[in-house]
């Protein structure tokens, strides 16, 4: 099998252990009942992604299960920051602050991220309609808006994996290409379109 893919398949399959028992006040939340929806979503961005990255964050997903870390949790929990501040008060010191690198990295991968994607939403509206609203500055209808849910995974990253996907990220850009519009073309391939185009198209009939 490609090196590429078991990678894949390895950090896919130990996110999903720590999603489906993320604690959800209420109960068990529909999404953590569709694991192939979940594989989806994830797979999409991973197979962008080179095997350099794809390494380290496997290396840090590794790391957090071997130290009792749910790295799904503390993402869910960072969110917090933005969408429920007295909430996030309470578990603050429980997460791992990120130091000024970080910070950093995590705000350069940030903007370059949101600019890619309001760029496809523009050109595909079609395919994205049913997601999150993009700005953290938005009432996203899922609660949670692009840039929160973005943010929160990021500064889940050790630094060393914020730092090559900062240089992964770069290198797109450099490239010339709209590292999310690459991110949605694996997704609508995945799901059995030729391309966005095509995908597009269908979502407006």
């Amino acid at each position: 099998m490609d090196e590429r893919i078991t990678l894949i398949d390895e950090i896919i399959s130990t996110e999903w252990e720590m999603f489906a028992t993320v604690h959800n006040v209420g109960g068990e939340a529909a999404c953590q009942q569709q694991p192939e929806t979940f594989d989806l979503q994830r797979r999409s961005q991973y197979l962008t992604w080179p095997t350099i990255v794809l390494c380290s964050y496997r290396d840090d997903v590794r790391a957090a299960q071997a130290e009792g870390r749910n790295l799904m949790t503390e993402k869910y929990a960072r969110m917090m920051q933005r969408t429920d501040p007295d909430a996030y008060a309470d578990l603050e010191d429980w997460l791992e602050p990120l130091d000024e690198e970080a910070e950093a990295l995590v705000n350069e991968a940030a903007a370059r991220i949101i600019a890619w994607e309001e760029a496809v939403r523009e050109r595909y509206p079609f395919i994205v309609e049913r997601g999150r609203d993009l700005s953290s500055d938005e009432a996203s209808r899922q609660g949670t808006s692009f840039e929160t849910y973005l943010r929160a995974e990021l500064a889940t990253y050790s630094l060393r994996t914020l730092r090559l996907y900062a240089r992964h990220l770069r290198s797109v850009a450099d490239a010339g290409k709209n590292g999310s519009e690459l991110v949605h073309e694996q997704l609508v391939h995945l799901y059995g379109y030729d391309g966005l185009d095509e995908a597009n198209a269908q979502m407006v009939s």
